[in-house]
């Protein structure tokens, strides 16, 4: 059984038809499954599944860093149905499993400012990891140290700029959290295939 090093390796030599080449990212979705290889930078290729679950999913199905090997038999069957290349890809992983639940604030939090400290990123507006977390988390910081510039330049209240950046981040954070919310449900469905497809038709070509 080759590991995903090696399996990394088969593809950047391989010239069979089909079979991607140099560095790639694969994803299927449906099932209310998603299963995703990327390759990295050094050659591995890191495997993760996401499954539609409640907070007590992994304990219900057993599935435990402490026992990978179970754990990934257990996940495997979830996948029987699904085409054997996909499954071979998870077989060849390495017997390590983390598992990790996806976390979200309501869409609609708030807190009373206070006059000397808040909050920023995944600690404000802790959201679904499709793409967007980093780069408000990077947004929250420009505003808030423009903020506290312009404040401090005027001689106003420090609490002012805390006010200023609330103001601006939570309607923002909101809008954002909803969109990747939007798309984790698109994303993890029973019939997620059927929804990539009809967002992508209704997208405008260039």
């Amino acid at each position: 059984m080759q590991n995903l090093r090696e399996y990394a390796d088969s593809f950047r030599n391989s010239d069979k038809t089909g079979e991607p080449q140099g560095f790639f990212a694969l994803r299927a979705i449906g099932d209310n499954l998603n299963v995703m290889a990327r390759r990295n930078g050094d050659g591995s290729i890191r495997v993760s599944v996401s499954i539609r679950g409640d907070e007590n999913w992994f304990v219900q199905n057993r599935i435990d860093a402490a026992d990978p090997v179970g754990s990934k038999a257990r996940l495997r069957q979830l996948f029987s149905a699904w085409d054997p290349s996909l499954i071979a890809m998870l077989d060849a992983t390495d017997d390590r499993v983390v598992p990790r639940p996806i976390l979200a604030t309501p869409l609609d939090v708030r807190w009373k400012t206070q006059p000397d400290v808040t909050l920023l990123g995944d600690a404000a507006h802790l959201m679904a990891p499709t793409g967007d977390g980093a780069n408000q988390a990077m947004l929250d910081g420009a505003i808030l140290g423009t903020s506290i510039a312009e404040t401090l330049e005027a001689r106003k209240p420090l609490s002012e700029a805390v006010c200023a950046y609330e103001a601006e981040m939570f309607p923002r954070a909101s809008a954002i959290a909803a969109e990747s919310r939007r798309m984790e449900e698109l994303g993890i469905a029973s019939d997620a295939a059927r929804n990539l497809v009809a967002m992508l038709a209704s997208v405008d070509s260039p």
